[in-house]
């Protein structure tokens, strides 16, 4: 729903979706699903492959409100992009290819627990770090990680 009303509320299309329990998103990934929609008349792109909570979605504004208006049940008009990745008779959804470095899938990189929070920022921030980025777990291949992604 909150979605929906910000996208209406200003004229984005596409538009990019991102979590605040998906800390670890690369920097380059919202130009990538950004410019995807108007290259492949998807109506909804995210990148395949990436570690679990390191995504963002590109959808348009039509798709998104489509979807909302659609929505059957509480857990579609939280997270409305569900029912888009659901529907493919309704939806163009592309799934494109991470970058080789970035794709890890079985990394868990999702902010949902305590140790999930404590985990990242040992990795983002310690001695030594310049700057937080995406190839810090990634360079850690999930060694440490509290848990994988299932």
């Amino acid at each position: 729903g909150l979605d929906v009303r910000r996208a209406d509320s200003i004229d984005l299309a596409p538009f990019i979706r991102a979590t605040g329990d998906n800390p670890a998103v690369d920097n380059q990934a919202p130009g990538r699903v950004l410019t995807a929609p108007r290259r492949t008349g998807a109506d909804f792109v995210i990148e395949d492959n990436r570690p679990y909570g390191a995504c963002v979605e590109g959808i348009t504004r039509s798709a998104l409100s489509h979807a909302h208006m659609a929505a059957e049940s509480a857990h579609d008009r939280e997270h409305v992009t569900s029912s888009i990745k659901r529907r493919r008779d309704l939806f163009n959804v592309v799934y494109a290819q991470a970058p080789a470095p970035l794709a890890r899938p079985s990394l868990h990189l999702s902010v949902d627990t305590r140790e999930d929070l404590d985990w990242l920022r040992e990795l983002y921030f310690r001695p030594g770090a310049s700057e937080p980025s995406l190839s810090h777990p990634i360079a850690a291949d999930g060694r440490s990680s509290p848990r994988t992604a299932a």
